[in-house]
């Protein structure tokens, strides 16, 4: 059958022609909808009027380079419209258009530019027992069975004010791992673990341990941290240690002595310094000086002495200077004078270095 228009491809669609007469208007009015003029053709007193004469006024109006009369024919031949089939462009089609049923494809997969593509890749297996994936009315991601706990064990999701969030949930502990093509199966090492059944956080590098924040907020360093250097681990800046205390310390003199009462000692170690603190009320008569003997960490001085400061109280004006020496755990506590002062009550304090 002979038909006006482009050539069909894979189907055909016609329409008959409208007789339009008695206008006095530059424009005629369609009975059927058309999407441009190219789905017409114009006939004015059955001559074809030029498309660019024409106007697509809209989709049911065409408007006329001329003013029509009364006596006027207008002939509209609605052309035949080819069907052809061909793949859409990539973005091309939305969702808002599609409309299928089926089952999915276990060897395919949606690429990064948006197209299918087949390499045995399984995408998202339909093998799986429960649901895997859900998106909630909040438009929050849930990944895994929620059948048994009540909430989805790993959720993504937005709060009300607007703040993103990714939500790990578990009963006994919640784990990110890190690892590479070398790390080989089970391996990881990077980790953040939280721990619910001790309220613990871990930081692994290297695969093991490195930091620990305990339920108390304490936070605990294995190889110490590095201070004054950025992010640089400089071996010189590293406080690897810290440590306080109490001790009693054991006395002696230059003559018969003991303690009376009031005997103590304090000590604070910060990485290789420390700082004693002590004092007692001693019985002695004229001593030269006391010496404390069980300080609680060998000087590591080179050369020369760590020198100290004392006080006596109960004798106006009798100051002592304590001092120690190196690879030694005692400490001199003797007057400036170098005068004894019998049954003195003495407090004194010293830094030095250790090992």
């Amino acid at each position: 059958m002979p038909y006006l228009g482009t050539p069909p491809q894979s189907g055909f669609i016609t329409s008959d022609a409208e007789k339009i007469t008695g206008q006095t208007t530059n424009y005629v009015n369609l009975s059927n909808a058309i999407s441009s003029l190219d789905d017409v053709q114009v006939h004015v007193n059955y001559v074809i009027q030029d498309p660019s004469t024409l106007t697509f006024t809209s989709t049911t109006r065409i408007g006329l380079g001329d003013t029509l009369v009364s006596s006027d024919v207008v002939l509209i031949t609605y052309l035949g419209k080819s069907v052809a089939t061909q793949s859409p462009p990539v973005g091309g089609v939305s969702l808002d258009m599609l409309s299928a049923t089926g089952t999915k494809s276990s060897s395919t997969f949606l690429r990064g530019d948006n197209t299918f593509a087949s390499a045995g890749i399984t995408g998202i297996d339909s093998s799986a027992d429960a649901t895997a994936i859900t998106i909630d009315s909040s438009e929050n991601v849930n990944i895994g069975d929620a059948t048994n706990r009540g909430f989805s064990p790993l959720q993504l999701g937005n709060t009300s004010d607007n703040h993103a969030y990714i939500q790990m949930l578990s009963s006994v502990a919640g784990n990110i791992h890190f690892g590479d093509a070398t790390s080989g199966a089970g391996l990881y090492p990077g980790s953040i673990v939280y721990r619910h059944d001790e309220d613990i956080m871990k930081f692994f590098t290297n695969g093991a341990e490195q930091v620990r924040i305990h339920t108390n907020g304490v936070m605990s360093a294995a190889d110490g941290i590095a201070l004054g250097v950025g992010t640089a681990n400089t071996a010189s800046n590293v406080l690897n240690d810290y440590e306080e205390g109490t001790f009693t310390p054991t006395w002696q003199s230059n003559v018969s002595s003991s303690v009376a009462s009031g005997n103590y000692g304090h000590y604070r170690k910060i990485g290789k310094q420390v700082t004693v603190y002590f004092g007692a009320v001693l019985n002695a008569t004229s001593p030269a000086y006391y010496q404390i003997t069980n300080a609680p960490f060998q000087s590591n001085i080179a050369g020369g002495n760590a020198i100290g400061s004392g006080r006596e109280y109960g004798q106006t004006g009798h100051m002592h200077v304590t001092y120690m020496a190196d690879n030694s755990t005692e400490i001199t506590i003797r007057r400036y004078d170098g005068a004894g002062i019998s049954n003195s009550y003495l407090h004194g304090q010293i830094t030095y270095p250790t090992d």
